[in-house]
This record gives C-alpha cells, structure tokens and sequence, in this order.
C-alpha cells in the first residue's frame, strides 16, 4: 500500500516537473541567446515558446480590453507563418511596390520571410491581420466598406502618422471597438510606425570614431549658410508660421518650397541628390512641426535635418520627447529660448564657433550607439508582434476616441486655429515667404 501511494506521489511529481520546465522555457528562451543558428530572439520564441494559458492574463485598460478565449486551457505554439492585408492603396504606396503587381504577397520584411502581405481584398479570409489607414477611412464606421467576415483570431489593425488634428474630421467614437491594435508614431501604440529612430537613424549613418571628449570631424567646415526650412503646408495661422515671421527679423532664413521660393524643379523628391546637397550646405534646419503635439516628431526632424547632417531648431513636441527619442545633445528646442530674437542671437553666435557648433555631433561617435532599443522598421515591427502574440489572446479598443485624442482636458495636441473656426467670408488664408 505504501509502495503504491509512493508511485503516485513519484507520479504527481514528475507531472508538475514537466509542466514547469515547459511554463520556464517559455518564459526563458524568447529573451536569451542561441549561438546555433544566428537567429534572433523573436524567431527562437517562435519556434520554442509557448502560450501561457489565460490565468492571470486578463487585462481591463483605460480604452482597451484584453483577454483570452474561454475553453481553452492547453498551452499553444506561437505561429510559425502569419499573413497581413493592407486594405488602403494608401498604405500600399508607403512600401515602395505601389507600381508593383507581378505578384500576390510580398515579403516586406526580408528578416521575417514567414511574413506575408499584399493589398488584394480577396485575402481577407485567409489573413492575420488587415490593416487599416485611418485618414482615408470613412468619416464613420460603414461596416459595407469593411470585411464582410471577420475570423476569431483576425487582428485589425488602425494605422496612423498623421496627428489627430488632421483626421479630426473622423467621428472616431463610431469605431469604438472595432480595432484590435493600434500601428502609429506613439510609444503607446501596439505597432511602432516612428517616423524615424535612433536605431534607424544609425544604421542609415555610417559611424565615426569614437573621440571622448572631442567631436568626429569638423563638420561646420562643410558649410556657408546659415538657416534653411523646406515647408509645404502653407495656412497662415499654424503656430510655426508666426514663429518663423519673427525669427526671420533677426537671421537670415532661407524658405524654400511650396511657401517659399522654388528650388530643385526638376530633382523632385526629399531624397534626391538636389535635395540633399542643398540642404547640406547649411548648418540650422527648423524642424517646424504643423501641430504641437506630444511624440509627434516627423521627417522634418529624422530625414530632412539629421540624415543631411544638419543641426535641427525644432518646434512641435515637447522638449521631453525629442530627450526621449533623439540622439543626446542633437537639437535645439525653441522653448530653451524666451523669444525668436533671444534664439537668433544663439544661432548666430554657434555659428561663428565651429567648436560649439560640433558638439551636436557627438552623437554620431561610436559611443554613442550602445543601448540603443532596437527599431526595425514599421513592417517588421508588424510581423514580430503577430509572430510573438498567442493565437488566442484577444484585444479591443472599446474607445478609440479618446485613446487616439487623449483624456478630456489632457489631449495629445495643442489647440490650434484650425479654417473650420473663422468665420466665412475670410481673406486668403495661406503665407508664402520671400
């Protein structure tokens, strides 16, 4: 009697040994190194790792729910293959294959070829996840312009880089629980989709040596103008607009573009040999942002200044945010200065210091690039959160509204004179600067 008793208890052991060692080494291999392959850690959680079961993984947010489908309480392989519809032209066109139609699905993350794509609605039936591009969307939710089906483990995914003072004409509160994941440029999204990174920003630089103490290079030599600004969005009543009216009395400003004069007719493109070379040749890009909102930091920043090697005077998001996501010591911030006078009269004396005016480099030393979170690249980012999501766990933003526009009193923008609120009839409403 007590030889069977101890074989049950054996028993029971064993069984506990093993359910442990699995809920471990799910826990444990996504996170560590395996010197087999080269793989990263996403993939060995993909092929090792598996699902919790749903205790202890409900989750009430402030806009959103998460839970996991009842009746099921075994343990689940993350997916191995996973496939995304773009619903929206719009989006297709920001992959680079909008005149591309030879095929079906495209592979638009090479480090992730068990990750598929493509724009043809036909798919729908059969995808992971459909993403949505919220500034063509309807202005309310229209269920006849969606899928008609909808599987139970389909993500829909809102995706988003403009701010929500330009698709403030959506009635966002009808869509409330009809997306699963957000995919925008804030860090509360659940798909990154920044307009740029430290990460990107230095893969795409070549590094410089590291100096402690001393800049890479003389990068002011490089340079024999003062202050440019390429500028599109022409409504006068933009806060930048006003600010740049006013700087412009005290140094001289270079304007470019649709508000400005016209330059690179025929190298169109902000990537274009023109554009870059003309943008080189100056040592202060403003990185005006449209709208003050937080985390909003566009190509404006990332691209147009940074990548060129410019030195970036921004306006837009709060100087904490440009801490947060910028290279250290890569900018200047209008809100440092009382006035645009008191900020001319900075530029104008960093610019007579080429030992002052290097310091905003020091960023692109080597040294400069160690610990950095890992950025890559908005549809990358995708597939790693579908591959790295158990098939059963479910999410809904019951109120997307205020998630996108942010808590009554508490907004992401700051107010802004939009042409909705003059009165009619109005004078020209745009600026264009000499």
């Amino acid at each position: 009697m007590v030889t069977r008793w101890a074989f049950f208890i054996t028993l029971s052991l064993l069984n506990l040994l093993v359910v442990t060692t699995v809920v471990m080494w799910s826990l444990w291999l996504p996170t560590v190194g395996w010197s087999g392959d080269g793989s990263d850690s996403a993939t060995r959680g993909n092929l090792w790792a598996l699902c919790l079961p749903k205790q202890s993984r409900q989750h009430n947010g402030e806009f959103y729910k998460t839970w996991e489908e009842a009746g099921d309480q075994t343990y689940h392989p993350f997916q191995t293959r996973v496939r995304v519809v773009l619903w929206s032209d719009a989006l297709w066109r920001r992959t680079g294959l909008a005149k591309n139609r030879n095929r079906t699905w495209y592979k638009l993350c090479p480090r992730r070829p068990a990750c598929e794509f493509t724009r043809e609605h036909m798919w729908v039936s059969y995808a992971d996840a459909v993403v949505f591009h919220l500034p063509t969307l309807p202005t309310n939710y229209t269920p006849e312009l969606m899928p008609r089906k909808r599987k139970v483990h389909q993500k829909w995914v809102l995706f988003s880089m403009e701010s929500p003072v330009v698709t403030r004409g959506k009635n966002m509160a009808s869509y409330g629980g009809v997306f699963n994941w957000t995919m925008t440029y804030r860090g509360d999204s659940d798909v990154l989709t920044s307009y740029g990174s430290r990460s990107l920003l230095y893969n795409s630089l070549p590094a410089l040596p590291a100096n402690p103490g001393k800049p890479p290079r003389n990068f002011a030599r490089e340079k024999d103008r003062l202050a440019v600004w390429f500028v599109s969005n022409c409504y006068a009543h933009l806060t930048r607009h006003h600010y740049a009216k006013e700087l412009r009395k005290h140094i001289k400003v270079d304007v470019f573009g649709r508000c400005g004069k016209s330059v690179c007719a025929e190298d169109r493109g902000y990537r274009s040999t023109c554009f870059k070379k003309t943008i080189k040749r100056y040592k202060f890009y403003l990185a005006f942002e449209s709208y003050k909102c937080r985390e909003y930091i566009t190509e404006k920043f990332w691209r147009n200044a940074l990548e060129n090697e410019v030195v970036p005077v921004v306006l837009g998001a709060p100087k904490e945010d440009y801490i947060r996501f910028a290279p250290p010591g890569s900018f200047i911030h209008v809100d440092d200065f009382k006035s645009p006078k008191d900020l001319a009269l900075y530029l104008k004396r960093l610019a007579k210091n080429d030992k002052e005016y290097n310091r905003y480099f020091r960023w692109r030393s080597m040294q400069f690039r160690k610990n950095t979170t890992l950025d890559k690249g908005r549809w990358c980012n995708l597939c790693d959160k579908l591959l790295q999501t158990c098939p059963q766990e479910r999410k809904v933003y019951a109120d997307i509204y205020r998630w996108w526009k942010g808590k009554e009193g508490e907004e992401y923008c700051e107010r802004t004179l939009l042409p909705e609120d003059i009165p009619k009839p109005h004078f020209d409403l745009s600026i264009h600067f000499s």
